[in-house]
């Protein structure tokens, strides 16, 4: 939808006068101006008479080619107060035609503070951008560049929760997932918005928490709180206990449980059954992460309470759930290794290309300190062994979410959650770039993205 008026466009020697501050051959509706809410993007609108292609070159990026008679283009990832330079390419039905101008971003208001305190730029993963969900007072979404600028942002007023964000794979259109800060009231969802911030779509998860996932071809998976009554013991008596589930939205948002930690895990009580995060229960299992690879089609879902880590098979089922291909930690499961550091409420299990198994793990005590560990798996004798770790000694504590991820050049990526702080260590294990975020908010869910147009 073009936000604009039309009017009928010429080229070549046909244009009498260009738009104020543009040379060349300009349409003679050309619009050229930040967008309203969104200031660090510049929209290109003009149209013509006939159906044709258009693209514009900004710095080191060319947008995506349009075809048509109403032309848009977004110029994507630069700074506030910025003068960008363009290059418009068009065609007006007769022959090839240039139009080029500068623009000066708007500087964004009202966002949460984020700064970067370490940035050695030789030693980075190439990607220039990174997708941010800043909760706190302001929340937001953010994406900023490696120097901590922000270049777009997504708002809202609500005391709700949105700890995970994502693309939409192949595309710039982004999904969040939403629920109740104290999880007392039912409202969890998925939501979809376009880059200018336009709701697309909402579809309910019922009990959901923490993470969602996409599997492709339209397919989600989220967690949910999967609460029933458990005779205990001491009690002599039923008692309402909080587990956790997958379940995941087909193409036709159709609802199916996949898998429950009641179905494979016996519960058993620990130091934090006594919890009050949820009011619905004895918080048993704290799943806490889920995330899908796809070259083995699986889950590794994460219960922070009982140091537990699953593998979840989709490509089997057993008595009517998906299967489990390895469990880490917990009763029964791979132990560690003598002389590695145990993982303790762990938070984004991930398996690298190598087959290595990341986390970020969190010591309690006296000192609490939370740091990436990363492990080799040996299969024949189900054990793990730690072969890195990054954080340790720095006193970081995340009580809550954090990531980690080994990167495509030998980076690893650390998200300490409710720290407020993220760190690129080099493969040396030497802190190449850190971000922190202002007093009183801390970071979600994160994504290094070297394409704002694709999402990748």
């Amino acid at each position: 939808m073009l936000l604009f008026p039309l009017w009928a466009a010429c080229g070549g020697d046909g244009c009498s006068a260009n738009p104020d501050g543009t040379t060349g051959d300009c349409p003679e509706d050309l619009h050229v101006a930040p967008h309203d809410t969104i200031g660090t993007i510049v929209q290109v609108t003009f149209s013509t008479e006939v159906s044709t292609a258009s693209s514009v070159t900004f710095g080191d990026t060319t947008t995506p080619t349009i075809e048509g008679t109403d032309h848009e283009h977004l110029l994507l990832g630069n700074p506030g107060l910025t003068e960008v330079s363009y290059t418009l390419a068009w065609n007006d039905g007769a022959e090839d035609l240039s139009c080029s101008g500068t623009a000066t971003t708007n500087g964004p208001s009202g966002l949460p503070n984020v700064d970067v305190s370490t940035y050695d730029e030789g030693a980075l993963s190439p990607e220039p951008y990174v997708l941010l969900s800043v909760l706190g007072d302001p929340w937001a979404l953010l994406i900023i560049d490696r120097d901590g600028n922000p270049v777009w942002w997504f708002q809202e007023d609500t005391d709700e929760i949105h700890p995970d964000v994502d693309f939409v794979m192949g595309e710039n259109n982004l999904y969040f997932n939403t629920f109740s800060d104290d999880h007392g009231e039912d409202i969890g969802a998925i939501r979809s918005i376009d880059i200018l911030g336009n709701d697309l779509a909402e579809v309910r998860t019922e009990l959901a928490h923490h993470a969602f996932t996409q599997l492709g071809d339209g397919v989600i998976g989220y967690m949910t709180i999967d609460v029933r009554d458990w005779f205990d013991e001491d009690e002599g008596e039923d008692v309402s206990v909080v587990g956790d589930a997958i379940v995941e939205f087909d193409a036709d948002n159709d609802p199916v449980q996949v898998i429950s930690s009641w179905d494979v895990l016996d519960v058993y009580k620990h130091g934090s059954w006594d919890s009050t995060f949820y009011p619905q229960g004895h918080d048993w299992t704290h799943g806490n992460a889920m995330v899908h690879h796809p070259d083995t089609d699986s889950y590794l879902f994460s219960f922070g309470h009982i140091d537990t880590i699953l593998e979840v098979d989709r490509t089997t089922e057993v008595d009517g759930h998906y299967g489990i291909a390895r469990q880490f930690g917990g009763l029964g499961g791979y132990s560690v290794a003598d002389g590695s550091a145990s993982f303790n409420f762990q938070h984004d299990p991930n398996i690298g290309q190598d087959g290595t198994l990341t986390m970020i793990s969190t010591t309690l005590g006296e000192d609490p300190e939370t740091t990436c560990l990363e492990y080799s798996v040996d299969d024949s004798t189900e054990t793990l062994t730690e072969v890195a770790q990054f954080g340790a000694g720095e006193g970081l504590y995340a009580f809550a979410l954090g990531m980690c991820r080994r990167l495509d050049n030998g980076n690893t990526l650390v998200n300490y959650g409710s720290a407020g702080v993220i760190q690129e260590y080099g493969p040396d294990g030497a802190l190449v770039w850190e971000v922190y975020a202002g007093t009183g908010a801390f970071f979600g869910q994160s994504w290094l993205i070297n394409d704002l147009y694709e999402g990748e």
